[in-house]
């Protein structure tokens, strides 16, 4: 897409799976979306898309590798809670678990969240 036609868009779509990889590589590749996908300039003012390249440079420039992926994560918040970039899934997920399996939930980005599953004891169908 050419500036002009981003510019001329009243919904803009991107296709980015970002949270399959491992994390230096997860690092890597939301970095590298954030600072270089051209739909940015469709989006962010000027000053916002200078402000962008500023913090995500900032970001960078920690040399420690899990302090930086955090702020870049929180950054990437940042973004979805002010509504600059909302998540659309439109993936298919099965789950394949026992059919007495409790507490899986979506979260409201759309993933699967297992931090709460249980199950239950099982249950004797013999008479007592």
């Amino acid at each position: 897409q050419s500036e002009e036609q981003i510019a001329q868009a009243d919904l803009l779509l991107a296709d980015n799976l970002i949270g399959e990889a491992p994390e230096a590589t997860l690092e890597a590749t939301l970095e590298s979306w954030l600072r270089q996908d051209t739909l940015w300039r469709g989006i962010l003012t000027e000053s916002r898309w200078q402000q962008q390249q500023d913090t995500l440079r900032q970001i960078q420039q920690l040399q420690a590798q899990q302090p930086r992926f955090a702020r870049l994560q929180a950054y990437y918040q940042q973004l979805m809670a002010a509504a600059i970039i909302t998540p659309l899934f439109h993936y298919q997920y099965q789950i394949s678990a026992p059919p007495r399996m409790h507490g899986v939930t979506l979260t409201a980005h759309g993933w699967f969240d297992f931090c709460q599953a249980w199950l239950p004891p099982p249950v004797d169908d013999a008479p007592a």
